[in-house]
């Protein structure tokens, strides 16, 4: 019966995308307490987490089916097909949608979903240049133009000149007509030139196109997606649930650059009813009616962006039954060079996307910890019921990126009201500057791949109660967009200073309401116009009803359709709460209308909003929390059911606990476990009407519960619990891996040319520069276009080549069996080691499947020993990179790198400090304990470092160790028990950066680049210490009930 009741619930849930062209509903399938509990423990795939699958290289049959077939053992859902740099299978080819046939296939197989990434890397439009080559007014119609100032005009005849402009007794005037007899005159003049995208490889040798101008977004969708719909059409809303569309944006493209389309002049009048051209002064200085022009100004451009972006690839996706997600440039708010009002967008997303990249608040404050770009998110979904909101995630965060890292920052996310988690990213292939693309990589090529799986589920279970219900938030915080509007220029000197004050503000305000538990959504004036009304006391937003708005401080300007609005609302005796001075204008214009209607009794002023205020005024009675001042960050999600309430708690915190006391309108509370499935009872006390409970979250915790209407649960009895330390064994260290080493500098030999000692980078550089690629290695940053990258092949012959040499010096005391040699892509070379041609051992890799394998242990000696890569002829796929040496030894420090040398035993510590600086899997300490009786015990580790920690009792993995207090609680059998911690490193020390100034969080392609021309010592790279740095301890748990 369960069986048929969970089908029977999964068809509702999804039948919603099956048919072609029907409407695909936007409310939220699960609604009550069985619903939810029914697939809690396993949610379906629908739910779980899909990274960007990167295709980034000659993708196989076999890539494909050895990921996706990964990606499902580790709990994940499904994967974004993401064509990305390094990509040598022909974009939009046959070839191309034969493989996305194929992978539909296998995701069906796995009941998996599968995404289509539109665009070759990013930003999303120009189709990997194709939409370039079919249609060049795309890109060359001028997209920008820049204000030259000049102290003596010249004007050259091979600049596409617009408009002049001269100050005389310090009034700017319009010259254009006239400008050319001024040619070479002394004055002040500002000289506006027409300018195109420039063009880069990463564009495939093209620019970027102009997503303004009409019909380019009907040519993208053509070129991109007819193929997909010919290929798997069929499948569009079922196995293929939609299409991920990332950072499509209005950026001008350059500093100083004001952006422009052809028909912005007449759009402009059309809307406004006065002239542009003739005021395009006042965008880069303070003249005439400037605050109204810019303000005007980028409303034309955020109309035109909607008309023809958004509203052809809605309309499409909907059409084609595919959920249209994807993210823009949100984080730089309120600078507008990218976008007008990234939150107006998301109206049009049937799953509204951001992403959230690296892993420091304090280095990139605008990704995670930045409040306002996930509450734009989760209020468009709120207000246009959207069940779903999706963030990219956890780019550049670094090879080291930890578990409790990664549970930390997606809790953040979600309890702002992301509840899709799209990790960025999955790489196919590791091969060159591949590895270097934003690490982390989600994959089996990572360490902890075969604990992933705990995440996986954690995040799947959290993902499918944070997508039930409704979320109804009774205050609306209007956003300051337009209020940026009048004050920014596109000359970053001529913005006016009271831009400047808006985000620091704004966050400030949002960061305050978040700590005192205040439920609120965010307000898009231009989402406001199209879909607000005011219905008695209520000011409504679509689907969403408030019963106070806050004006915030920083907020000096309305848009016509929202004061409108207010004015009703106000009238009405609706609750507008001001804070400072307040709006002055409307639509950029002074207005008595608005300062006589703040004057109104129910337009409440405050010059600061304060705790007490906020308790008074913003806080209802049905939920309220007492949150302790701890040092931690605490944080709510509520969503209301048909019988009850989902309430979601998360601590942001590294380092301090959170506690609080909440009191919620209820019949009982029950805990719903996301890291076991299982539904726990808990303490909770009665209050009338109300169900009291205590919320005490270590760093990076979280806790989640159901908050029963009716539903009668006991309260769990209160436990007293006594630990007893229980001796063991002496421990046993074992390393589950070879040691390795990489070498990173070598000598570089190209043609005839003198040896030269280098860094791995310069040397592929060098060597691509040598064959005619002035840039550098054409794989790093770059988009193929069509096969032009290796079509270059053919233009090289034999003796065409380079060398390549590594060196790795062995000490005394090695045992050689077993050593090997790893080399990507040997195929590509001639491979020696001290003088001997060596081949790879048949069908063996390490890390990558074009890491190959080959075994030295007879050809090693002590002393120099010399790897020598040939490549004759070159080829266009020699990526230049280090080269790896496993095995059972130590390493020592030397003057320049590192040194073989016997190795030691392993005792507690860093790993790094006993020889193994570069090892990047896990070690194992073992030890047995003899339990009096069956029971309960905790494995505490007090010091260690790793990405996490498995835990193995007598040899089966019961569960991992990711964040404080580091105890795990497992039940042990009487008698002899043996327990094996297992600490897993990371692929930072064996893949680097090692060098140059690195920042904890924020890793970059470009970092892999830095390094000493000459290597340095071995114990000046930069590596993490990994290890038990004590023994771990068990103790035996003695529980006793509070009567």
């Amino acid at each position: 019966m369960k069986l048929l009741q969970t089908v029977l619930l999964l068809t509702g849930l999804f039948l919603f995308s099956c048919g072609q062209k029907q409407e695909k509903s936007t409310v939220p399938a699960i609604n009550t307490y069985e619903q939810l509990i029914s697939v809690f423990p396993d949610p379906p795939s629908e739910y779980r987490s899909a990274p960007f699958w990167v295709w980034n290289n000659d993708v196989s049959k076999e890539d494909i089916d050895r990921t996706l077939n990964d990606y499902k053992e580790a709990g994940i859902g499904g994967a974004f097909i993401h064509p990305r740099y390094g990509l040598m299978t022909e974009y939009l080819s046959d070839e191309w949608f034969d493989l996305v046939k194929y992978a539909r296939d296998v995701a069906k197989k796995l009941d998996m979903k599968l995404w289509i990434y539109d665009e070759n890397s990013f930003p999303s439009g120009f189709a990997g240049g194709h939409v370039n080559e079919q249609m060049p007014e795309s890109y060359n119609q001028g997209s920008s133009l820049s204000a030259v100032e000049m102290s003596k005009l010249s004007l050259d005849e091979n600049q596409r000149v617009k408009y002049v402009f001269k100050n005389g007794n310090g009034e700017w005037q319009d010259i254009t007509a006239s400008a050319a007899a001024e040619n070479g005159s002394s004055g002040k003049y500002i000289v506006f030139v027409l300018r195109d995208f420039e063009k880069s490889k990463w564009y495939a040798g093209y620019s970027y196109v102009d997503l303004l101008m009409k019909g380019v977004t009907e040519k993208f969708i053509e070129v991109t997606y007819t193929g997909y719909k010919n290929s798997v059409g069929e499948d569009f809303g079922k196995t293929i649930s939609g299409v991920f569309t990332d950072e499509p944006h209005t950026n001008p493209g350059g500093a100083n650059r004001i952006r422009w389309t052809p028909d912005l002049a007449s759009r402009f009048r059309e809307m406004h009813g006065y002239d542009f051209e003739s005021n395009i002064i006042g965008l880069v200085e303070e003249t005439g009616d400037w605050m109204k022009l810019r303000h005007d100004y980028q409303a034309t451009i955020l109309d035109l962006f909607i008309e023809r972006w958004s509203k052809p690839m809605s309309a499409y996706c909907r059409e084609n039954n595919l959920h249209f997600t994807g993210h823009y440039w949100e984080h730089g708010w309120p600078k507008l060079a990218d976008g007008p009002d990234n939150m107006a967008m998301y109206a049009y997303h049937d799953i509204p996307g951001i992403d959230l990249l690296y892993n420091s608040e304090i280095e990139r404050p605008d990704q995670f910890g930045n409040i306002r770009s996930v509450k734009e998110l989760s209020s468009v979904a709120n207000q246009f019921g959207r069940s779903r909101a999706l963030s990219e995630a956890y780019a550049g965060s670094g090879w080291e990126f930890r578990f409790d890292e990664m549970k930390r920052s997606g809790d953040w996310a979600y309890v702002l009201g992301v509840n899709f988690l799209n990790q960025h990213l999955s790489l196919i292939s590791l091969t060159g500057d591949r590895k270097h693309d934003y690490p982390q990589s989600f994959a089996a090529h990572a360490p902890y791949w075969k604990q992933y799986r705990y995440q996986a589920d954690y995040f799947g279970r959290l993902s499918l109660a944070l997508s039930a219900g409704k979320q109804k938030n009774r205050v609306l915080v209007l956003e300051p967009t337009t209020t940026a509007w009048m004050y920014y220029s596109p000359k970053s000197d001529k913005i006016n200073t009271r831009f400047n004050d808006i985000n620091p503000a704004f966050r400030g305000l949002l960061g305050l309401l978040e700590k005192e538990q205040v439920e609120y959504d965010l307000g898009c004036e231009n989402i406001i116009r199209d879909h607000g009304k005011v219905t008695g006391e209520k000011f409504h937003v679509n689907q969403r009803s408030y019963d106070i708005v806050i004006v915030p401080d920083v907020m000096d300007n309305f848009e016509e359709a929202t004061f409108r609005l207010l004015q009703k609302y106000v009238l009405n005796g609706g609750k507008v709460i001001q804070l400072g001075e307040g709006a002055k204008y409307v639509a950029a214009e002074s207005s008595e209308e608005l300062t006589k209607l703040t004057t109104q009794k129910s337009w409440i002023k405050y010059p600061v909003l304060t705790p007490q205020i906020i308790s008074q005024s913003l806080i209802e009675n049905d939920f309220r929390m007492r949150v302790e001042e701890t040092g931690g960050q605490l944080y709510h999600h509520r969503r209301q059911m048909k019988d009850g309430q989902v309430l979601f708690f998360s601590n942001f915190s590294l380092d301090n606990n959170s506690e609080a006391q909440v009191s919620v309108k209820g019949a009982s509370v029950e805990e719903i476990s996301a890291e076991s499935g299982k539904i726990l009872p808990m303490a909770y006390q009665k209050s009338g009407d109300k169900v009291i409970f205590p919320v005490k979250l270590y760093p990076s915790g979280s806790f989640m519960v159901y908050v029963h209407h009716e539903k009668v649960v006991e309260p769990a009895p209160e436990k007293v619990v006594t630990r007893v330390p229980v001796s063991g064994s002496e421990t046993k260290i074992t390393c589950l891996g070879p040691n390795a080493i990489t070498r990173d500098y070598l000598k570089l030999k190209i043609g005839n040319g003198p040896e030269t000692d280098v860094y791995f980078r310069t040397a592929s550089d060098s060597v691509y520069r040598h064959f005619g690629f002035p840039e550098g290695n054409i794989w790093f940053k770059s988009v193929q276009f069509k096969t032009e990258f290796l079509d270059r092949d053919k233009d090289y012959k034999k003796g065409d080549r380079f060398e390549v040499v590594y060196n790795f010096q062995i000490g005394e005391g090695i045992d050689y069996t077993g050593m090997k040699l790893v080399v990507e892509r040997p195929w590509l070379y001639t491979v020696f080691l001290n003088g001997t041609v060596i081949q790879p051992e048949e069908g063996k890799s390490w890390l990558d499947p074009d890491f190959h394998v080959f075994n030295v242990e007879k050809l090693l000696k002590k002393g120099s020993n010399e790897v020598r890569l040939v490549a004759d002829p070159f080829s266009v796929n020699c990526e230049t990179e280090p080269v790896y040496l496993m095995g059972n030894f130590g390493l020592e420090s030397v003057k320049h790198g590192w040194k073989l040398v016997a190795p030691k035993p392993l005792t507690f510590g860093s790993w790094k400090d006993q020889g193994m600086p570069f090892y990047g899997d896990g070690v194992k300490y073992s030890k047995t304990i003899q339990a009096d009786k069956p029971g309960m015990f905790e494995i505490e580790l007090p010091s260690w470092s790793g990405t996490v920690a498995s835990v193995n009792i007598n040899d089966k993995e019961v569960g991992i160790i990711q964040a404080k207090p580091y105890i795990f609680k497992t039940e042990l059998n009487q008698g002899e028990n043996m327990i094996d911690v297992i600490v897993i490193g990371s692929l930072k020390n064996t893949l680097g950066p090692h060098h140059g100034d690195l920042r904890k969080g924020v890793v970059k392609p470009d970092l892999f680049r830095v390094a000493p021309k000459i290597q340095p010592t071995g114990i000046e790279y930069q590596m993490i210490d990994y290890g038990l740095m004590e023994d771990f301890k068990v103790y035996a748990l003695s529980i006793g009930i509070v009567k």
